[in-house]
Parts: C-alpha cells; sequence; structure tokens
C-alpha cells in the first residue's frame, strides 16, 4: 500500500424529505468503497503498484482506460514503455470517471450471476472484479456460490481463497508489502454480505410452515 495515497470516503447528501431509490443508493456506497479502499496517489500522476502495474486515479489500469464508452485511453497518461506523458489526473476528475470505469465491472458482475441478486450481491461481486479480475474471482469459486445461494461460502472464499489476494501475479503471505491492505478489503467486503445472509435466513424461515398449526387444520377440515 502507498504511503502517499489519500483516503477521503464521500458521503453522498440525501435530502431528509425525499425517498432515495434503495438500488442508487447502494451503488454510490460502492463507489464510496473504491474510492476509500483503492486511495488516490497525491499530484494525479501516474504511478506504479505494488504488483509492478501502472495506474492512475482511483486504481485505473490499462484494463480499464480502454478509449471506450468515454473512458479515456491509457495512452494519454503514459507510453508503452511506461514512461509518463505529463498528463495528470486530479482527485475530482477520477471521481467523474470512477462511475464509467466502475461499469466495466458491474457488467461483468450482471453477467456473471445467473440466479436472483441483490444490490449487496451485485456490489460486492464488482468490487471483487474489480480488484483482482474476472479470472481470479471465477477460479476463487465465490461466483459458483453466489449462484447456489450459499452466501456463508462466499464469504469464506472471499476470505481465505488466495486467488482473490494476489499483486502482480503473485500470491501474497503474511509479512508481504500489501497483504495487510488486500486481507482487510476483503474481509470488508465479506462482511458487507451479512445483512443479505441475514435476510436470506429469515426469508427461510418463514417459509416453513409451523407442523402443529398444519396438522391442526387438517384435522378441523375433517381430513383423515
Amino acid at each position: 500500500e502507498s504511503s502517499t495515497k489519500e483516503e477521503a470516503p464521500i458521503t453522498p447528501e440525501v435530502k431528509e424529505d425525499s425517498q432515495p431509490d434503495v438500488a442508487v443508493t447502494e451503488e454510490n456506497v460502492l463507489e464510496e468503497e473504491l474510492i476509500k479502499q483503492e486511495g488516490f496517489v497525491e499530484g494525479g500522476l501516474p504511478y506504479t503498484d505494488i504488483g509492478g502495474t501502472k495506474t492512475i486515479g482511483f486504481g485505473f489500469t490499462k484494463y480499464s482506460l480502454d478509449g471506450v464508452d468515454g473512458r479515456p485511453h491509457w495512452s494519454e497518461y503514459w507510453d508503452k514503455s511506461g514512461n509518463d506523458t505529463g498528463k495528470v489526473m486530479s482527485k475530482e476528475d477520477a471521481k467523474n470517471l470512477l462511475p464509467k470505469i466502475k461499469k466495466i465491472y458491474t457488467d461483468q458482475a450482471d453477467s456473471a450471476l445467473t440466479s436472483d441478486a441483490s444490490q449487496v450481491h451485485k456490489n460486492a461481486l464488482t468490487n471483487l472484479i474489480y480488484r483482482n479480475g474476472i479470472g481470479n474471482v471465477k477460479k476463487s469459486g465465490v461466483i459458483k456460490a453466489f449462484n447456489s445461494g450459499d452466501i456463508e461460502l462466499a464469504q469464506q472464499l472471499i476470505k481465505e481463497d488466495p486467488n482473490l489476494r494476489k499483486s502482480g501475479g503473485k500470491v501474497l503471505e503474511k509479512n508481504d508489502v500489501g497483504y495487510n491492505g488486500i486481507t482487510k478489503r476483503n474481509n470488508s467486503i465479506a462482511d458487507s454480505l451479512n445483512v443479505s445472509n441475514q435476510n436470506t435466513k429469515e426469508a427461510k424461515e418463514d417459509s416453513q410452515p409451523d407442523v402443529a398449526v398444519t396438522e391442526e387444520n387438517t384435522a378441523s377440515n375433517g381430513v383423515e
């Protein structure tokens, strides 16, 4: 984790008398989390992350700066040899660009989820893909767990699977630079699923009929 990064989460303003769209609000929460977790290098110049990847803004790399759908191309900021062009990206520019960058990963998350998923599930999966890439997330088994409805397994995999704590293709272990940061991030993503998991459990409990009542109703209806 770079010591030059500053973390400044944004709190969206919501009018007291207005009823916010829950999905939109939760999407904003994801953007806040990405800003906090990725951080921002002062000065707005490109930097090399701990895995050796050229980066700018809130973790934007050549994979997300593709020059498509309003996103700038990475070549505006560095050349093929990795040399800076001198162009900077201000923090405000990065915030404005984040929704367009995020869409790459929300689209991948939506495509990967085959079952009905809450916005909380989508946010968690998008965050994982944003950090680890869709390939590593698939290898981890998290997507399969989501699609089978096993949220507890998904939480366990997010916290423990080595595919989700890589940097530069290497699995980070204790004492490696960046290990604490990615572990904290994964734990945060896994914990964000607690509310959703509790709701699922409660829904299952509510769907189980009261056996005593059912039997009483059967008897009272004259069914032998």
